[in-house]
């Protein structure tokens, strides 16, 4: 069984895996310092993250997927830091990060709206772009600003690196004939920005994701970007955003 310790957003913990692969996933991350918090995984977890997967699919309505262990593990690993992290003033968020002269942008949508496409878009516009996190990044609230996150959850592309920036601007993305980009205020966008968020099962947690949401809403620039495929769409953004 591997035990490791990880430092992620900023935190640090030990991991105890069940399969060798694991500690392989985290290797960009793995630390001598010593832990805040402990992740044990035991097989029941693995087969939880099955089941999830399960319903997922039928959610999506996806075809049946069947994934192996030890990917299985990481995503275990996944929910438990998530479930931890927001004691730690961080969030699990589903979007797309792209670092730009040491600032970072992030971009949130729906599975299947286009922020993969998009991604690739500002890459091909702007010049020194890259990905920092191309799927699961956290989000850390630090003294009133957010920083965003590089994990090794990084999507099928697997675009990302192990890296933390200040985040500029959240946009959230519209399918559209059109290209058009405004910006919205924290009342505005958190049912979307919240959707995006990892939510733990008990109440009085999901209540402090909340308070962490709004201070995320209030210390960014947010966007709605209704948009296309086509790369006029990255340059009405990236003129928006990039300020």
């Amino acid at each position: 069984m591997p035990v490791f310790n990880v430092s992620l957003a900023e935190m640090v913990f030990s991991i105890s895996a069940l399969y060798p692969s694991t500690k392989a996933f985290f290797e960009q991350y793995i630390t001598d310092e010593s832990p805040e918090f402990y992740v044990i995984l035991k097989p029941k977890d693995i087969e939880y993250e099955r089941e999830q997967s399960v319903i997922q699919n039928k959610k999506e309505e996806f075809p049946e997927r069947k994934f192996s262990d030890n990917y299985l593990e990481t995503l275990a690993v996944l929910r438990k830091v998530a479930d931890i992290a927001f004691n730690h003033g961080v969030v699990l968020f589903h979007g797309s990060v792209v670092a730009v002269e040491g600032k970072a942008y992030l971009f949130a949508a729906p599975s299947g709206t286009g922020k993969t496409t998009h991604t690739k878009l500002w890459l091909d516009l702007i010049p020194g772009s890259y990905v920092l996190n191309g799927d699961k990044p956290f989000l850390k609230i630090n003294s009133g600003h957010v920083l965003a996150c590089g994990t090794p959850w990084r999507g099928k592309e697997r675009y990302g690196c192990n890296e933390i920036l200040p985040l500029e601007a959240i946009c959230f993305l519209e399918r559209d004939s059109e290209n058009s980009i405004t910006p919205m205020v924290l009342n505005q966008a958190l049912q979307v920005l919240m959707s995006q968020i990892y939510l733990p099962n008990d109440t009085s947690s999901i209540l402090k994701v909340l308070s962490m949401c709004k201070k995320i809403g209030n210390a960014t620039r947010l966007y709605r970007l209704k948009c296309n495929m086509d790369p006029d769409a990255a340059v009405v953004s990236s003129s928006a955003m990039l300020v």
